[in-house]
């Protein structure tokens, strides 16, 4: 085994471990004149020791979200990428992103796939997660052969195939698993019910439901459990999340862990859905909330503001939610004290709330903010120029803003590549 394949495999052996990885990079560094693209593996050397770097970082450090938001995407869209990807015959590598502390980490297998498991599955990369398009026999074929199995972290199934996603889980043994997600259907209400009480769950960290209509079973279900829960995250996106079960589970010790939480996706008047919010009685220890895709209307917002949440979340997402200047205005006046991210992509934002957002005490610690497509012109721009958001902020999204072409040359170059246009 050469020493390059040698560090690879210690790398996969270690995956939670990042001195194989930075070893690696003082390899590539060292022999990058004897392969056949010296330019391409110092990239990828310096890439390796930048995200890992950045990797260390308190999640919403400046320096860690303008990495995640700006400059990694870029330099993972850069030629050396095709020189640091593994073979991969049997399937593909996902971007989301791409690489995690330096190295590729997530596959995703087709539904065009061979029916049986190919004859080799290594791949000289620390696999932590599986994506599944339309769950068949050959998933369990090919995750009983594949020798990184017992390395995975997560599996994502994607659609229903004629295989019980299920059914496949039960008869692979994971040693790590710790995160599960279902989208477009691939679980039914009868295997999600099955699923909450089966001991995999139990140690589950984060589970994710997209587009499938089981949400009230799951935090129902979880509610009358009565035990405390591992979960750090919970997302049920376009589940039909009712407001007595969700307000039961964030009462309930299974969310005594809970950091983060996505409900939304409904597209109906939910403020009965916020309304769960301020039942909570027993506070989970939340950072993180997506209700994008939603319509709380004033009454919603007025749930959300006054309940424990404001205080000490980190991130939230009200995309999409029909918020007008009013329910805007309404929002600034919160106590978001501990707020860092915050996204009103799709609304009706529009000047006045902008210049709200701008003067309020209490998001004047905001690292991000997406405006995208949420009617701000000349004059709310103004108002951020004249706030301390326009030097705090790592990125600031104004995508689809009606402002003059004067005014986004003078947010470019006061702001240079953390605003988007």
């Amino acid at each position: 085994m050469s020493d390059r394949a040698a560090l690879l495999a210690a790398i996969c052996a270690h995956p939670d471990e990042d001195t194989p990885r930075l070893a690696y990079a003082d390899w590539l560094d060292e022999h990058a004149d004897t392969v056949p693209a010296p330019a391409a593996a110092r990239a990828h050397a310096q890439f390796i020791r930048d995200d890992i770097a950045m990797w260390l970082r308190e999640e919403y450090d400046p320096l860690r979200l303008r990495w995640v938001l700006i400059e990694k995407p870029k330099r993972e869209a850069e030629a050396w990428v095709r020189d640091a990807l593994p073979a991969l015959h049997w399937g593909n590598f996902a971007r989301d992103p791409l690489f995690r502390r330096g190295f590729p980490w997530t596959v995703t297998v087709p539904p065009a796939s061979a029916p049986h498991a190919p004859a080799d599955l290594t791949v000289a990369a620390p696999i932590e997660r599986l994506g599944i398009s339309h769950c068949g026999g050959h998933i369990t074929e090919l995750l009983r052969a594949a020798p990184w199995r017992r390395r995975l972290r997560a599996v994502e199934f994607d659609h229903r195939g004629n295989r019980s996603p299920t059914d496949t889980l039960s008869r692979i043994a994971f040693e790590r698993l710790d995160r599960l997600a279902f989208r477009h259907d691939a679980i039914t209400t009868a295997e999600a019910r099955e699923l909450v009480a089966a001991p995999l769950f139990r140690g589950l960290a984060a589970f994710r439901i997209v587009r499938a209509r089981v949400g009230t079973v799951i935090p129902d279900a979880l509610a009358h459990a009565n035990r405390p829960g591992s979960l750090r995250e919970l997302h049920l996106v376009e589940c039909g999340v009712a407001q007595m079960p969700l307000a039961d589970f964030l009462n309930s010790p299974a969310a005594s862990g809970l950091e983060s939480l996505s409900v939304g996706g409904d597209r109906t008047n939910s403020s009965l859905k916020f309304r769960a919010f301020g039942l909570v009685t027993d506070m989970p220890p939340l950072r993180a909330l997506d209700v994008s895709d939603e319509s709380p209307g004033e009454l919603g917002i007025e749930f959300l503001l006054g309940s424990p949440f404001p205080p000490v979340l980190r991130r939230l997402d009200l995309s999409r939610c029909s918020l007008n200047r009013d329910r805007v205005r309404a929002l600034a006046g919160g106590a978001f004290g501990a707020l860092r991210v915050l996204w009103l992509y799709g609304n009706s934002v529009g000047n006045d709330g902008a210049v709200a957002l701008a003067q309020s005490p209490h998001l004047s610690g905001l690292l991000v903010l997406d405006l995208g497509f949420a009617q701000v012109g000349d004059e709310g721009i103004g108002a951020i120029l004249e706030s301390p958001l326009a030097d705090g902020l790592v990125l600031l999204d104004l995508t689809g803003s009606p402002a003059s072409a004067e005014m986004k040359e003078v947010l470019k170059a006061r702001m240079g590549d953390r605003v988007r246009l």
